[in-house]
């Protein structure tokens, strides 16, 4: 739709660069608020979210790059452009929390008090970078016709009816940063609101997989991202079960909003 988003000069601003650098913006900030409203370990949960920035962007192109490889085994050199679009979630979810998991051990903080807050502000993050797929024509829709269909171009400019993935990823995941934010503000159980957003975010990309019209690679019948998608699903309901068993009973009425700052 607006691949370069503005010209200054000799200077081409692209749309898919602009808007995840906005959604790491976004997405910190949301985190440092977060965290500080709720009076967990604000500035531990910053520099946690930083390793897991640095980590996730090299776990989310390394998948990318997997899944086409066909297509960078003969273009080595555009490999490491990620600029130009080209980052796969299951890839950057992996290494993002490895990492975060590696500070709080390394901390001694809570990996929970880092990741709960992160939850709301990866939602947000990640409706931002879909506006960003959206503007560059990358991870495009299936053509064909239909509820939800709109005359949209590929990465390759190439303009037909296709699903709209990308905008519609863009409002399920901004519905999704304001759930995890109710979950977070209630907090029955410290965890739970980043296995729910393992599970729902897994389900989520999941089912936007059928949706989408760029080849990659398929391992029995699913892209390779659908499988890891799965394995998120699995993990968070595994998540939500186990703490939910350790979790101490708290008392009537208590939540974490009684921590509010403001």
């Amino acid at each position: 739709m607006r691949p370069v988003l503005v010209h200054i000069g000799n200077i081409r601003l692209m749309s898919y660069t602009v808007f995840l650098d906005l959604a790491v913006l976004v997405g910190l900030w949301v985190a440092y608020r977060l965290a500080r409203r709720y009076r967990l370990p604000q500035d531990s949960v910053l520099d946690a979210a930083l390793w897991g920035i640095v980590a996730g962007m090299v776990g989310a192109r390394a998948h990318f790059v997997l899944a086409n490889w066909d297509y960078y085994a003969v273009r080595t050199g555009e490999i490491l452009q990620f600029w130009k679009g080209g980052m796969a979630f299951g890839g950057g979810l992996i290494a993002g929390i490895a990492a975060c998991w590696t500070f709080g051990r390394a901390r001694r903080v809570s990996v929970w008090d880092l990741l709960d807050p992160l939850a709301p502000a990866l939602a947000i993050g990640s409706a931002l970078a879909w506006v960003g797929n959206l503007l560059a024509g990358s991870a495009y829709g299936r053509p064909g016709r239909g509820l939800g269909y709109l005359f949209l171009p590929d990465i390759y400019g190439y303009v037909e009816y296709r699903f709209a993935t990308q905008a519609v990823a863009a409002v399920v995941y901004a519905v999704l940063f304001a759930f995890l934010w109710y979950l977070l503000h209630r907090r029955p159980w410290p965890g739970l609101p980043f296995a729910a957003y393992l599970t729902l975010v897994g389900a989520t990309q999941f089912a936007l997989e059928f949706t989408r019209g760029d080849d990659t690679l398929l391992i029995g019948g699913l892209r390779l991202a659908q499988w890891l998608d799965a394995a998120a699903v699995i993990a968070g309901v595994i998540l939500i079960v186990a703490l939910r068993r350790h979790a101490r009973p708290a008392a009537e009425g208590t939540s974490i909003k009684e921590g509010f700052v403001g």
